[in-house]
């Protein structure tokens, strides 16, 4: 019982979705609703000094203070709350949130 590997990701229900951002920062509640697969999420170009995925909370609740990564590993039915802050990006880049494992 290994699951079903698909090749697309729905995002609130929705394939391939698209969000024009403001120069802010935005809170992401990202699970993986996936019923197999393990994401690494990273964003794609990393903002300049990288750590652009903040951690505020988890499966636990939020968290004692803020962690930034490059990257966030998740399991099938794992919770990862973030902060993007846009504002870090100059006004035009394109940022992708794309997932490293196959």
């Amino acid at each position: 019982m290994d699951g079903v590997l698909g090749d697309v990701v729905l995002v609130n229900g929705a394939p391939w979705p698209v969000l024009h951002a403001d120069w802010a920062r935005y809170r992401l509640r990202i699970l993986n609703g996936s019923n197999a697969r393990r994401c690494s999420l990273a964003l794609d170009p990393q903002p300049p000094g990288g750590g652009g995925l903040v951690q505020i909370g988890s499966d636990g609740g939020l968290l004692a203070r803020p962690l930034a990564h490059d990257s966030i590993d998740l399991a099938p039915a794992e919770r990862f709350d973030a902060v993007v802050d846009f504002s870090r990006y100059p006004a035009g880049t394109q940022v992708r949130l794309v997932n490293h494992t196959e």
